[in-house]
């Protein structure tokens, strides 16, 4: 690695972070500034933002990835029905399952569209869908907003396009109804959980975590799924989302 002064670029990077007076606006920043390692890390995606705690990817494909979704077997599985404010703020430990809320994605991703990663696994299997673009609009008055752009599948991916389907939607929890359908609420049938839900989903990765005494065969909506991958009413065993600036 190039030398500056006797000390490594990394190394310089690395001091300049620990004396800026702002915190990395994400993963990518991280990166830059010296923070090669995977692991929670501090960002503020915003200036007037709180710092947020957040799961830094730094291998998978050069790393800089901002994790925004995790669902994994833990102990305890994190409760994904929550109410609209938990979903636009964040709720979970990025140590496990979290996500990283709508408020973050927008700031985030506003005037600067991200690249988007979905990886996931159903037992010994594992896939992932890749996408050239997603961003997430502003809220807007009366809990509504934070719509989803997602765009630029790579057909190269081994997991499918579940998200085309949800694309354009503003985001629904089970207190808030903001999905395509009539009649009743896609958060309710699917587990309660906020999702970009159109009439109802082709993913729902907020859905309840399949437990370990679900009998074969089992066919219900309301658990974790990807159906562009394995099909319908195959849940995963984890999954994640990330992304980091195009």
């Amino acid at each position: 690695m190039n030398l500056y002064g006797g000390v490594t670029v990394s190394h310089v990077a690395y001091v300049s972070f620990c004396f800026l007076k702002d915190m990395p606006k994400d993963c990518m920043e991280a990166l830059i500034y010296g923070m090669t390692h995977s692991g929670v890390t501090k960002i503020k995606p915003s200036p007037e933002m709180e710092p947020k705690k957040v799961w830094c990817d730094q291998k998978v494909e050069g790393g800089g990835w901002t994790v925004m979704l995790q669902r994994k077997k833990q102990p305890t599985q994190i409760d994904f029905r929550r109410p609209w404010q938990d979903y636009a703020e964040g709720f979970g430990d990025p140590d496990g399952e979290y996500w990283i809320g709508l408020e973050a994605l927008y700031k985030l991703t506003k005037g600067n569209p991200y690249n988007l990663r979905v990886e996931m696994t159903w037992e010994d299997e594992e896939a992932e869908s890749l996408y050239d673009f997603f961003s997430v609009g502003p809220a807007r008055a009366g809990y509504r907003g934070y719509e989803l752009n997602v765009g630029g599948y790579n057909k190269t991916s081994t997991g499918g396009d579940a998200m085309e389907y949800h694309n354009g939607m503003d985001f629904s929890t089970f207190d808030q109804d903001n999905d395509g359908a009539s009649g009743g609420s896609c958060s309710e049938w699917s587990g309660g959980g906020g999702w970009w839900f159109n009439y109802c989903y082709y993913s729902n990765p907020t859905g309840i975590y399949p437990p370990s005494d679900l009998p074969p065969n089992t066919q219900v909506d309301h658990l974790v799924e990807w159906r562009k991958w394995q099909g319908y009413y195959t849940y995963l065993s984890s999954f994640r989302m990330l992304i980091r600036p195009n």
